[in-house]
């Protein structure tokens, strides 16, 4: 799932690394190249988990990573210190994206006032079952007030699509504890979503 350019297989990782070291230091022209680059391969880490649940939001692959690269630009510098931890981050704020948007169509749903905008390339569908994402949602910001490192590796897994040696790299851990770790992790989730 992962591109060359995750794996480090591209000639281009040179590039990014020093394009994620310069947008640390707050430059805005290095961060929007970094973006230019990896813009592909975040659409597909995107589709691969709306597909889980394709009319979860309003929002196409290319819709949620735009809104993450939104929340990304209204930050001075950039977390992670090389491309793993990077499409870590963006899994983290693709969650959020995802998370905040069910939390808007509630709050329209129980009468809010809110102005509905929708960012989309592609035609929405119904919505699935937003409460058993909610649930997730939920249960992952439960689980990572109880294991912070466990939480960290089902976004790392669930959201970018990481592998566990990337995970392992990542969070400098070995293979074996990140697989550990991921099946703690899991069954903790199932327990608590079948709550």
């Amino acid at each position: 799932m992962l591109s060359r350019d995750i794996q480090g297989g591209d000639p281009k990782v040179g590039d990014i690394t020093e394009l994620l070291s310069a947008s640390r230091d707050g430059d805005v022209a290095a961060r929007d190249e970094l973006f230019r680059r990896v813009h592909s391969e975040l659409v597909s880490i995107a589709r691969a988990r709306l597909a889980q649940a394709p009319a979860l939001t309003e929002l196409d692959a290319c819709g949620l990573v735009n809104e993450a690269y939104v929340r990304l630009a209204g930050r001075t510098g950039l977390p992670g210190a090389d491309r793993r931890a990077f499409y870590a981050y963006a899994a983290r704020l693709m969650r959020s994206v995802i998370v905040d948007r069910l939390r808007e169509r509630r709050a329209l749903k129980r009468g809010g006032d809110l102005i509905r905008v929708t960012v989309s390339t592609e035609n929405a569908q119904d919505p699935v079952d937003q409460e058993q994402f909610e649930r997730l949602d939920a249960a992952l910001t439960e689980l990572s007030r109880i294991d912070e490192r466990g939480a960290r590796i089902v976004e790392m897994r669930f959201f970018a699509g990481l592998s566990i040696e990337d995970v392992a790299a990542t969070l400098e851990l070995s293979p074996a504890t990140v697989k550990r770790d991921w099946m703690k992790s899991r069954a903790f989730l199932f327990r608590a979503l079948r709550r």
